[in-house]
C-alpha cells in the first residue's frame, strides 16, 4: 500500500515524531501570540490570531508552565534525558555490526572478448554451435578479495589474497593511489582459510575498529 505524501517530499513520521512536531508548533504559536500582546494587542485578539485560548496565552506570558512542563516531575526521565536516551538507542544498533564478503577474480581474463570471423564459416565455429570461441593459454591466476563494511558506514581496507610463490604465506600492507591502503596475503590456492581469516581479524579488523568499538 502506497503512502499519501507528495513525491520527493518528506515521508510521514512516527506517532512520537508527530507529537513532538505538534508541541513545537504550539509553542511557536504561543510565542507569536505573546509578541502580539507585547505590541499592544489584547489577550483575546492575540490568542484568536493564533487560534489559542486567551487564558493560556496569559498564563504562558506570566511564566506559568505548560501542561507538559507541569507534569515533567512525574516522568521517570526528563525531556532532555528522554531525547538523549532515544539518540543513543538509535545509534547503538550499529555498534560492532559488520558485513564481510569475499569475491574471487581470475587474472589475465578480459571482461569482453572481441572476435572477428568469416560469415560463411559461422556455423562451423565451435563444432557448429554458432558461438565463437577464444583460445586461452591457460596462464590464469586466481586472487581473492575480502571486503568488510560496518553498519555505521565504516569501510575497512580490502584484504587481497594471491597464490603464494614460496612455501610460507606472507603478509604485507601496501599503499596505492586508488586503494589508499590494502592488506595483501598469499595462500597455496589463492583462497581464504581459517588461519588467514584469523590473521585478517588481528591485522586489519581489530586495529581499524578499535577506536570506534571503545570496549563495547
Amino acid at each position: 500500500m502506497g503512502t499519501n505524501h507528495k513525491p520527493g517530499g518528506r515521508p510521514p513520521g512516527t506517532k512520537q515524531q508527530k507529537k513532538q512536531e505538534a508541541v513545537k508548533t504550539r509553542g511557536s504559536a504561543f510565542q507569536r501570540a505573546i509578541g502580539d500582546r507585547n505590541s499592544g494587542s489584547t489577550y483575546h485578539t492575540a490568542a484568536q490570531r493564533q487560534r489559542l485560548p486567551g487564558s493560556s496565552v496569559w498564563h504562558r506570558q506570566h511564566a506559568q508552565k505548560s501542561r507538559a512542563e507541569a507534569h515533567e516531575h512525574r516522568k521517570k526521565l526528563s525531556s532532555i534525558e528522554e531525547k538523549e536516551f532515544l539518540s543513543v538507542s538509535k545509534t547503538r544498533h550499529y555498534w560492532n555490526i559488520a558485513n564481510v564478503d569475499e569475491k574471487g577474480f581470475l587474472l589475465r581474463v578480459p571482461w569482453r572478448h572481441n572476435v572477428v570471423i568469416f560469415r560463411s564459416g559461422w556455423r562451423d565455429v565451435d563444432g557448429g554451435s554458432g558461438r565463437s570461441t577464444v583460445p586461452q593459454d591457460g596462464n590464469r591466476e586466481l586472487i581473492m578479495v575480502v571486503d568488510c563494511i560496518g553498519a555505521d558506514g565504516t569501510v575497512l581496507p580490502p584484504f587481497i589474497i594471491m597464490i603464494m610463490k614460496g612455501k610460507q604465506p606472507s603478509f604485507a600492507w601496501a599503499k596505492d593511489s586508488l586503494l589508499e591502503k590494502a592488506l595483501f596475503a598469499a595462500s597455496p590456492n589463492g583462497w581464504i582459510d581459517s588461519e588467514l581469516f584469523l590473521e585478517w581479524l588481528k591485522r586489519c579488523y581489530e586495529p581499524t575498529t578499535r577506536e570506534k568499538a571503545n570496549g563495547k
